[in-house]
């Protein structure tokens, strides 16, 4: 099943076709993003396997490097040596 058949099934057809502006993607990715990373770190917290500054550094830098790999700018993962 393809992304416009899902589309479709959960909004009808009336899905706009229009490319959203690259602040509202770049909004909705880091939401998406801070979600995403922010259970398993928690869950890491929780349990006393990370402390809250190798959290937060570790959450930093991997936005960093996605940032940069989204946007295409120098200075990530593979330039760091």
């Amino acid at each position: 099943m393809g992304v416009k058949s899902v589309a479709a099934y959960r909004t009808g057809f009336d899905l706009d076709p229009a490319r959203p502006s690259p602040e509202r993607v770049t909004e909705a990715a880091r939401r998406w993003f801070a979600r995403g990373l922010a259970g398993p770190l928690q869950e890491r917290l929780d349990a006393d396997e990370m402390p809250l500054p190798d959290a937060l550094r570790l959450a930093r830098w991997a936005g960093r490097d996605d940032a940069r790999r989204v946007h295409r700018l120098p200075g990530g993962p593979a330039d760091d040596g």
